[in-house]
């Protein structure tokens, strides 16, 4: 007849849900014969570790994000017509996402510049206009992909060449937080909870100087991060 400690394993195990992770099996084993392991024992030790293997096998979608690296906030001016006055200035930002998770993602990618100290103009959203996007490939020395463009996945271990291309931002904007969504899981599970999370690539620059000549003013690079700014449970 099986000793306290052993029936007290077994039971463990047959929980509903929870999936025992093999490494315990060398920390609980040398109870199963054991005659000295008593029941409170034996559970201080095996049901917080069963809990967190239940939630590490339980978890099939978990967090992920993309990595991203990027080159500095930059004007371009083109012609729109015969005469030297003729030009309108976009403002763009070239970037490099790399799927470093292990799996193939899909993507579904939007942006926008926050620029909250501009009273009238506190937004700015990215525009697609191929015609740049060539202008701006030509210069920067390498095929570019608008990134509302970008194809609707990535696989493991590949990278894409995108661009950004902001073109109403405002000749007052200072501080410039651009946002960057879709680079990140928005559908993971902890356990037997959903959740749905929106999380954002945040790439800030501050522009020196005032509202006249702003293409010629320096601008500096303020870092990356990575913003969530919702979360719900969803199951």
């Amino acid at each position: 007849m099986a000793g306290k400690g052993e029936a007290v394993f077994w039971v463990y195990l047959g929980f509903p849900g929870i999936l025992f992770p093999p490494f315990l099996f060398s920390i609980l084993l040398p109870y199963r014969f054991g005659q000295n392991m008593n029941w409170k024992s034996l559970s201080v030790i095996a049901l917080p570790l069963l809990l967190a293997g239940s939630l590490v096998a339980q978890d099939g979608s978990r967090r992920w994000k993309l990595s991203t690296s990027y080159q500095k906030l930059r004007p371009i001016s083109l012609r729109t017509g015969p005469s030297e006055d003729s030009y309108k200035t976009y403002w763009y930002v070239v970037l490099k996402v790399k799927n470093e998770t292990g799996e193939e993602r899909k993507l579904n990618l939007a942006a926008w510049a926050l620029t909250p100290q501009v009273r009238k103009q506190k937004l700015s959203y990215a525009g697609l206009y191929p015609e740049v996007t060539e202008a701006i490939s030509k210069r920067e020395g390498k095929k570019l992909v608008n990134l509302l463009a970008a194809p609707k996945s990535i696989g493991a271990g590949k990278s894409l060449d995108l661009v950004v291309i902001l073109p109403n931002l405002s000749r007052y904007a200072n501080d410039i937080d651009l946002r960057i969504s879709g680079l990140a899981s928005r559908i993971y599970r902890v356990g037997a909870h959903s959740w749905l999370e929106d999380t954002q690539l945040s790439i800030r620059f501050k522009r020196i100087g005032d509202e006249y000549d702003v293409t010629t003013h320096p601008i500096m690079d303020k870092g990356q991060s990575w913003v969530t700014v919702a979360r719900k449970k969803v199951r």
